[in-house]
C-alpha cells in the first residue's frame, strides 16, 4: 500500500528541515546530540549484498568536517496492530544496522505515532533473538512535543509548531493557534496550503474555528500570494455571513410584527440559513404568508 498523503506531509517537514529530527531526539528523549553538526538527508534505500533493497522513511546524517558523527532514522508509524508490530520488528533493526555500517557512526531510530497509546506499543522492545540485542524504538506522539506559544520561536521552528499544535490547541488555547499562523507566514508558499490543511484536519471543531478566525483577522498580515488569497476569501465569506445574519434577523422581525407564531425550530432554521438567495425568497414571501411553515414550501426550501 503506498504511503498516505498524511504520512508524506509529516515526513516532508523533516526533509525540509533535517535539524528537526535532532531537536526531537534531544528535547523529547534527552539524547546527547551535538549542536555543531551539519545535518543532511541520507539515503532512504540501502542495497544489501543479496542484492535486496530496504526502504526506510528518512535517514538523516549529522556531520562535521565532512565526517559522519551521528545518524537518525525517522519513521512515521500510524498503526500498532499485531501484524504491524511484527513487520517492523524484522525491518527496523535492519535499518539501524545498515545505516550504522554504511556511515560508521552511532545510529538512532525514532518514530512518530499519532497517539500516545500507539507510541507506547511501538516503543516496546523488539526481540531479535540474540542475547542483549533488542531494539527499543524511541517512539513519540505530538503530545510529547512541547507547545510553542511565542511567535518568534514559532517562526524559528515552524515545523515543530505544525507537528505539535494539534495536540495542545485545546489545552493551551489561542496562543498555540496564533503560533500556527506565525509559522505559516515563514513557510515556503509551495507548502503553506498543504500544511494549513494538515493542521486543520487534526483540530477539534472549536480549535479549527479559532484558527480560521485568526487567519482572517486584521492582526494576521498575509505575506504571500497564498495568504492573501486565503485572507480575501475569508473576508468575502465574512461579509456574506454578516449579510445573511442581518437578513435572517429582519425576516424574524417581520414575522413577529405580523403576529405570526415562530416556533424555536423555525427560528433556528431561519437563523442557520447562510444562503442569501434563499433568504431573499423568504423575504419576498414574508408579507404574504399566514404561517411560518409557508415560507419553507416551494422549490426554494432552504
Amino acid at each position: 500500500m503506498p504511503p498516505s498523503e498524511d504520512h508524506e506531509i509529516t515526513l516532508e517537514l523533516f526533509r525540509n528541515r533535517p535539524e528537526l529530527a535532532r531537536k526531537v531526539a534531544a528535547e523529547v528523549f534527552g539524547l546527547d546530540m551535538p549542536d555543531d553538526l551539519c545535518w543532511r538527508m541520507g539515503p532512504e534505500t540501502v542495497t544489501n549484498l543479496a542484492p535486496q533493497q530496504i526502504t526506510m522513511d528518512i535517514a538523516l546524517i549529522g556531520s562535521s568536517a565532512n565526517s559522519p558523527r551521528r545518524a537518525i532514522i525517522h519513521e512515521v508509524q500510524r498503526k500498532a496492530g499485531r501484524a504491524d508490530l511484527e513487520r517492523i520488528s524484522y525491518s527496523w533493526p535492519e535499518y539501524v544496522t545498515s545505516i550504522r555500517r554504511r556511515f560508521q557512526c552511532p545510529t538512532t531510530l525514532i518514530a512518530m505515532c499519532p497517539t500516545p497509546s500507539i507510541a507506547r506499543r511501538v516503543g516496546t522492545p523488539m526481540k531479535t533473538g540474540h542475547p542483549g540485542f533488542d531494539l527499543t524504538v524511541l517512539a513519540y506522539s505530538p503530545h510529547d512535543l512541547k507547545p510553542i506559544v511565542d511567535t518568534a520561536e514559532a517562526q524559528e521552528w515552524p515545523e515543530w509548531v505544525l507537528l505539535s499544535s494539534p495536540a495542545h490547541a485545546d489545552a493551551e488555547g489561542t496562543p498555540v493557534l496564533e503560533a500556527v499562523a506565525a509559522a505559516l507566514q515563514v513557510t515556503d508558499e509551495e507548502y503553506q496550503g498543504k500544511y494549513y490543511d494538515y493542521v486543520l484536519a487534526r483540530l477539534t471543531d472549536a480549535a479549527r474555528h479559532t484558527l480560521e478566525t485568526i487567519m482572517m483577522s486584521d492582526t494576521y498580515r498575509p505575506q504571500s500570494d497564498w495568504g492573501r488569497r486565503l485572507w480575501s476569501e475569508g473576508e468575502a465569506h465574512g461579509k456574506a455571513e454578516g449579510k445573511a445574519k442581518g437578513e435572517a434577523k429582519a425576516l424574524l422581525a417581520v414575522l413577529r410584527s405580523r403576529g405570526i407564531e415562530v416556533s424555536p425550530e423555525a427560528a433556528d432554521r431561519i437563523t442557520a440559513c447562510a444562503d442569501l438567495d434563499v433568504l431573499d425568497v423568504w423575504l419576498d414571501k414574508v408579507a404574504l404568508v399566514e404561517r411560518v411553515e409557508e415560507l419553507f414550501e416551494g422549490p426554494t426550501a432552504g
